[in-house]
């Protein structure tokens, strides 16, 4: 199903050319390897448009766990005149997780927010984008290191992160059941100092938080020290849902983007 909504969503532009266009482009990352990407584009272009960073989750037995995860709701913005980037990321590959370095977890996630600043420096050098109108929206991993991005990268006004936790430690040790308690804190010592639950606070834009109440990798505990520590403006949600969420959270989470970016709903007159 998710490779036949793929192939319809790219096969569209031929349809009208008013209808938004999916593009398969490659940026430079951050140490000059080639991201891949979909760029979403609006059919007819405006000056002054907004533009989104979609970033996606981690769910290796799932096929959306990966670039194509928000592309129809990329797609859906590009009819109010938003552009969007969707970048693979290093979970772009469903054997990364259990063939990584774990000793290159830190090393590489400076990496990845590195290669996010790139991913916006993209976007925001497409035609017609506003600078000061340009959203991130983070998924999972995509929510964790969206907020490493943000201690060095002001330019997204608004974050609609979805289904992360607070410290990056609760996932890379997922599966490493040989390892010690003491090669555990080991780990947890060398992520401390990335820890998104440290970084939340310092967001001073509207942040909306989506999380499912089955969720089995984000207990309620985590979803409420992120919901303490963020600032206002500020907004949670939960649903009944798991870690992949549900419809009822892509169409508020859709909704919030419109009023959040000043955007006019693509049904209305």
């Amino acid at each position: 199903m998710q490779r036949f909504l793929l192939a319809l969503l790219l096969s569209l532009p031929a349809l009208s050319a008013a209808e938004p266009i999916i593009r398969d482009v490659v940026f430079p990352g951050a140490k000059g390897k080639s991201i891949p990407a979909y760029l979403v584009i609006p059919g007819t272009r405006v000056n002054g448009g907004a533009a989104i960073l979609f970033v996606h989750w981690l769910e290796s037995r799932s096929p959306d766990s990966n670039r194509s995860q928000f592309l129809s709701q990329a797609f859906d913005l590009a009819r109010d005149g938003v552009t969007s980037l969707l970048p693979a990321t290093l979970w772009s590959d469903p054997k990364w997780f259990e063939q990584r370095d774990p000793e290159q977890d830190y090393d590489k996630s400076l990496e990845q927010v590195a290669d996010l600043g790139k991913a916006l420096d993209y976007l925001l050098a497409q035609p017609g984008v506003d600078p000061n109108r340009v959203a991130y929206v983070g998924h999972d991993f995509g929510m964790m290191y969206g907020l490493l991005l943000s201690q060095t990268d002001k330019r997204p006004c608004a974050w609609a992160l979805q289904a992360g936790t607070t410290a990056f430690e609760d996932w890379y040790l997922l599966g490493r059941r040989t390892l010690s308690e003491a090669d555990k804190q080991k780990v947890r010592d060398r992520l401390q100092p990335l820890a998104p639950l440290r970084f939340i606070g310092n967001l001073d834009r509207p942040v909306f938080l989506q999380f499912g109440v089955r969720d089995p990798y984000v207990p309620r505990a985590r979803t409420e020290a992120l919901w303490n520590a963020a600032r206002e403006p500020k907004k949670l949600v939960y649903y009944e849902a798991g870690h992949g969420l549900n419809e009822e959270a892509i169409r508020d989470r859709v909704a919030w983007l419109r009023e959040v970016l000043g955007l006019k709903r693509a049904d209305s007159d």
